[in-house]
């Protein structure tokens, strides 16, 4: 009976923390999506696209895009992005939190990715190394 409270405990366990991983996901996409409308939409939206970068509709492909991410991370981290410039600056404690989001989800996409197949070299290949 114990065996059984145990595994039916693991079991909601497991399904609870699944869920809330994915509610927080969806709240990261949520609040990088404000982050966009809020201070990145007046360059990178539907009548201004510079770069040929579009923020204005993060869907889900998009967000699971790590090279998509990984550029806005590094656009940001370089100060590159915002630019001095821009209409409207976020403060710098919106940008880290953004920043840690794009690499909290760079982080699990990196997690998810499957591995690499090894591919033996043939004897021709091998001699022409």
């Amino acid at each position: 009976m114990v065996d059984h409270r145990i595994t039916v405990f693991t079991a909601f366990l497991l399904l609870f923390v699944d869920v809330h991983a994915s509610s927080n996901i969806a709240d990261d996409r949520l609040q990088s999506q404000q982050f966009f409308d809020s201070f990145c939409i007046s360059c990178h939206g539907m009548e201004k696209s510079k770069g040929d970068l579009r923020l204005d509709q993060i869907d889900v492909q998009k967000w699971n895009a790590p090279s998509l991410l990984n550029d806005i991370h590094t656009a940001i981290e370089s100060g590159e992005m915002p630019p001095e410039d821009a209409p409207r600056l976020p403060e710098p404690d919106q940008l880290k939190a953004l920043q840690k989001v794009l690499r909290n989800q760079l982080r699990l996409l990196a997690e998810k990715q499957k591995p690499g197949m090894l591919k033996r070299l043939s004897r021709v290949e091998y001699q022409n190394t």
